[in-house]
């Protein structure tokens, strides 16, 4: 089934003409956006947007919220033949944030691109459609394997405006279900994973109407997500809103060891997303180090104290702090604690038994190695 996400791509970049463009010219720029793998086609084909490095800078995610540009061109390339020209070209300059979602991900996004020789991919939305494509068995008659698809999602997100660029890919939470795939498929050599507080996390899905609503959409999906395990025992459908949030924690925890387990605690770094707005001078510079980005003391201190990282990065119309985040928290626990303290009373009975613990910001009981996060 096509996701809804999928259908708004559609309808913002329709179906284009032939292309005049050369595969190797596409191959070489991300000045051509991949939008969507169209992976049910015959043969395969992936749709390309024309945009300029200022996109990827204005644009908080790369999805359907993406900032568009009036008149942008759109292009069909065939997905085999780039693959198959292209699969041996080294990605070893990917370096990914996966993330728990309301962790403070954008913000640390929003600090390293500004770091000189860092291009900054936001969301992009092919790990995303992969990662929901990977929740039904894959069909024989498909024109790409999905490790054939992998490869082909990494190579896309490798290309850079400058030859020595390094990429981070701050992909969606939905992307932990493949985060294994697409490190061994980009030869990366680290990670960071961003978690948050069973409380904090509550607190920010809670929120809304809108996020109670995306929060149990979420639990359902990771319910498939996190099969076999203790939690694929319980249906999301059938837990409140608070429990379905966190459900949907403790499905990251578990999928955040699966990482650990494939990639080894020394390829991942494991960081309280809260961090990233209490103190950044510490987690951005710790995060940037771990990355290998060769940024000097000065180019951190002035990302670190650019003024376009005080401003809310979903809506720039509003200031964003510490004390903000703070402030918005205690507001929403004066309205929700009561479902809040419920959702904690829930997990606890569950966490321990994951290896999980929602007092911590790395979300796992078991402390990780000195210099394997921070709390």
């Amino acid at each position: 089934m096509r996701s809804a996400i999928t259908g708004l791509f559609r309808q913002l970049f329709p179906r284009a003409g032939a292309s005049t463009e050369s595969l190797d010219e596409i191959a070489a720029s991300p000045r051509f956006y991949p939008a969507e793998l169209k992976i049910d086609d015959h043969p395969p084909t992936i749709s390309f947007v024309e945009v300029g490095r200022d996109t990827y800078r204005r644009s908080s995610f790369l999805d359907h919220r993406m900032h568009r540009e009036p008149g942008q061109k759109t292009i069909l390339c065939d997905a085999r033949q780039f693959l198959d020209r292209y699969q041996g070209a080294n990605a070893s300059h990917v370096g990914f944030i996966f993330h728990v979602a309301f962790c403070c991900s954008t913000l640390l996004a929003r600090y390293l691109e500004l770091l000189p020789g860092t291009f900054v991919l936001k969301e992009p939305f092919i790990p995303t459609q992969l990662a929901e494509l990977n929740r039904a068995p894959w069909p024989s008659e498909r024109g790409l394997t999905s490790e054939e698809a992998t490869r082909l999602c990494v190579r896309l997100m490798a290309r850079t405006f400058e030859p020595h660029d390094q990429v981070i890919a701050k992909l969606a939470d939905q992307c932990n279900a493949i985060a294994g795939a697409l490190m061994a498929s980009s030869e990366a050599r680290k990670a960071v994973f961003l978690g948050l507080e069973l409380r904090s996390f509550l607190l920010a899905g809670l929120k809304t109407d809108q996020r109670r609503i995306w929060v149990r959409r979420r639990a359902e999906l990771a319910a498939q997500d996190v099969a076999p395990s203790l939690l694929a025992d319980t249906d999301p459908k059938t837990l409140d809103d608070a429990q379905a949030c966190a459900y949907l924690w403790m499905a990251n925890g578990v999928l955040l060891q699966k990482l650990i387990a494939e990639v080894g605690r020394n390829r991942l770094l494991v960081v309280d997303g809260e961090t990233i707005s209490d103190n950044p001078d510490h987690a951005v510079r710790e995060i940037a180090e771990w990355l290998g980005l060769s940024s000097s003391e000065s180019e951190l201190r002035t990302a670190i104290s650019d003024q376009t990282t005080s401003r809310y990065s979903k809506d720039p119309s509003q200031e964003f702090s510490r004390e903000h985040r703070q402030t918005d928290l205690a507001a929403v626990y004066s309205k929700f604690g009561s479902e809040v303290e419920s959702g904690l009373r829930w997990a606890a009975e569950i966490a321990p038994r994951l290896g999980l613990d929602p007092a911590s910001g790395t979300m796992l009981s078991l402390p990780l190695p000195h210099g394997h996060g921070s709390e």
